[in-house]
């Protein structure tokens, strides 16, 4: 009966080792479930920040988009008006070139006007002298044709 119980013995506490492995088993399956469980959550987590963060990621693109768009219309509008200005200081010099050749005619009228007014001056002043000059041929016409 010894022999027995120890067998009996020997295969309890195979039992218990067997026992035993299979607790620590269970546990580690528990705690590899538990790891899972946060791993999963942080997972998530970040999945949903990753989603997020790529949403704002498609928001700032189409804002880049947008952006460069804009600065394209921008550059464009920069060189009409480039384009604008070099036609204006185009026409300023040709308006300039204009007024500086009025304003040389507008001289030329001035001295000639100037002259015009000492020659009015110069017949004015010489009036009655040729005044005198036409009574004396008019009476000589007249004192020659009477017989």
């Amino acid at each position: 009966m010894n022999v027995e119980i120890e067998r009996l013995t020997v295969l309890v506490n195979i039992y218990k080792d067997k026992l035993t492995r299979k607790e620590s088993e269970n546990r580690n399956i528990l705690v590899d479930l538990q790891l899972y469980k946060k791993w999963k959550d942080s997972y998530q987590k970040l999945s949903q920040k990753y989603e997020k963060q790529m949403q704002e990621c498609e928001k700032h693109q189409l804002t880049i988009v947008q952006l460069n768009t804009t600065i394209n219309e921008y550059e464009i509008k920069i060189i009409t008006f480039e384009t604008n200005i070099t036609n204006l200081e185009t026409n300023i010099r040709e308006l300039t070139r204009t007024i500086e050749d009025r304003d040389a005619e507008i001289e030329r009228l001035k001295r000639r006007i100037k002259e015009l007014e000492d020659e009015l001056a110069a017949l004015k002043a010489r009036g009655p002298e040729i005044r005198e000059k036409i009574v004396t041929k008019i009476v000589e016409v007249e004192v020659g044709q009477k017989p």
